[in-house]
């Protein structure tokens, strides 16, 4: 699903009426009655309470939430809309909509037009129990002033619930920058396609919860919108997965091979490989340092174990490198997954640098081999003759990039961008809405996933997830967005039955085998 601007949105919503005759009306009802549905299956969660209290804007945003008032009205919803305009102000389709809800159902009108007006409305906001969202949509520009801004303030000085219609009112759809004051949505209803600005800079943490939702847009308008930022669904991912067949074995499934763990850091290595099992390889083979692998061979029963070389660190030394070629060379290994709990020594920077350039399979790089690429100062993964995915947390970027966490932070898009291009890899940039980056190509954004993710491990269960899925068959690009949209996809499911505060990384081998069937 294609992701974006403001601008490109209303270009859509043009070609469609204009060149495809379209009913403007008909969208409109059609996205206010998806945002009734939405208040509706909000307030079925609060044990039956049923008051909802509605914001109105004059431009289409505020159409939709005349549309939305009237559906709710007609589910016996107790429905109050506050208008911030006069009604001579509202034109076209907006002012169609607010006739029939007037007509309908008057009382569900309140005049709020001037600041002492709406401060009068302070006690039916008090009592309902949800509030609707329809001031401005994603054309605003710039800081919200005059009245608007004073019925941003008020919603905001609420503790309500509150659900925004397409985007919530302050937010800049194409960047995601909130200037002074927006509204602090719990949900958002998107219309059509994702806005860039609900993902990205201060968008996320107003929008709340996001959903995407169709409302009849024809494919052609959609089409001729050209975009290189894409958001990742499930019913496109289920295609990429192999099929197995009856008759396969476990070599039919793939080989990764794993070099990892460090004294104090075994952990990671066995979170990443136990993942890589669980996500379907056939068989994971782990390089460790040698004083380490009594206590993997003992803790992985469905791993192989290879001792290697070790630093005075009980690190992988440098010597390992001709062992793990040949190794992964005589087992047919299909790819390499590097430095889940690697550790940092300089022996095992050097054994990261030789791998890159003479592995004979893709690697998957994480974790201490990033920072070990980093501390080397060559860009040695544009010599590298096989393909190469990094996954970088916003820390990890910044070593790598030489720019700061806050800047990448600050334009996540562009720096993933500019990761892939420079390094010619695909960057998978970790944190809220993962980004995976394909040089040369698209990049993908990924809705799933929450809080309970910021854990320790978490990252080298992606890891393993990712390498589990690139050993099995699946290209490049294809691992990378698998893994990310089931990292976050199983995260999400364990939070509807456990919460997202008590999450930790075991748990998503744990139930991955759930998501994935």
């Amino acid at each position: 699903m294609k992701i974006v601007t403001s601008d490109q949105m209303a270009n859509i919503d043009k070609y469609a009426i204009e060149k495809m005759d379209v009913s403007g009306e008909q969208l409109m009802e059609t996205a206010g009655r998806i945002a009734a549905d939405a208040a509706v299956s909000f307030l079925a969660k609060k044990s039956g309470r049923s008051k909802v209290v509605v914001f109105s804007g004059k431009g289409n945003n505020g159409g939709d939430s005349f549309v939305a008032a009237r559906y709710l009205m007609e589910h016996n919803i107790d429905t109050k809309v506050l208008l911030l305009y006069e009604p001579d102000c509202f034109k076209g389709d907006v002012a169609l909509n607010f006739k029939r809800l007037a007509g309908l159902y008057p009382q569900t009108l309140i005049h709020a037009e001037s600041l002492e007006k709406l401060l009068a409305c302070k006690k039916v906001v008090e009592d309902a129990h949800l509030l609707v969202d329809g001031i401005f949509g994603t054309g605003i520009k710039g800081v919200p002033k005059g009245h608007c801004a004073e019925a941003i303030f008020f919603i905001n000085g609420f503790d309500k619930p509150v659900l925004s219609i397409d985007i919530p009112s302050g937010v800049n759809g194409t960047s995601g920058v909130v200037e002074k004051m927006a509204v602090k949505a719990d949900c958002t209803v998107t219309f059509g396609l994702p806005k860039r600005g609900l993902l990205f800079n201060d968008g996320p943490k107003y929008t709340g919860k996001l959903k995407v939702v169709d409302i009849g847009l024809p494919e052609e308008a959609v089409r001729q919108i050209e975009t290189d930022l894409f958001y990742l669904q499930f019913k496109d991912l289920k295609k990429m997965f192999p099929k197995r067949e009856p008759d396969s074995h476990k070599m039919t499934f793939g080989h990764l091979f794993v070099a990892a763990g460090s004294l104090g850091l075994t952990g990671a290595g066995m979170l990443a490989c136990e993942t890589a099992l669980r996500a379907g390889c056939g068989m994971v083979s782990l390089g460790c340092a040698e004083s380490l692998n009594f206590i993997f061979e003992t803790a992985l029963r469905e791993i192989i174990t290879i001792p290697l070389p070790e630093t005075d660190s009980c690190t992988i030394d440098k010597n390992a490198v001709a062992k793990i070629l040949a190794v992964t060379k005589d087992r047919n290994c299909k790819a390499i997954l590097l430095g889940p709990g690697l550790g940092r020594h300089q022996r095992t920077t050097e054994l990261v640098i030789d791998i890159i350039r003479r592995s004979p399979c893709p690697l998957i790089i994480d974790a201490d081999a990033l920072n070990a690429l980093a501390e080397c100062k060559l860009n040695v993964l544009v010599q590298a003759s096989i393909p190469i995915i990094i996954t970088p947390h916003p820390g990890e970027l910044s070593r790598l990039l030489g720019v700061s966490t806050k800047k990448i932070q600050s334009d996540r898009y562009k720096y993933v961008k500019s990761a892939s291009k420079k390094f010619n890899v695909i960057t998978v940039l970790k944190g809220k809405y993962t980004l995976v980056s394909v040089p040369g190509s698209f990049t993908y954004l990924n809705p799933t996933g929450n809080s309970g993710l910021a854990t320790a491990g978490s990252g080298d269960v992606l890891a393993g997830m990712i390498g589990s899925f690139l050993a099995q068959g699946m290209s490049q690009a294809d691992a990378a967005c698998c893994g990310v949209y089931l990292h976050g996809k199983t995260a999400d499911y364990i939070a509807r039955f456990r919460g997202e505060r008590s999450l930790i990384a075991s748990d998503l081998i744990k139930y991955l085998p759930d998501i994935l069937r």
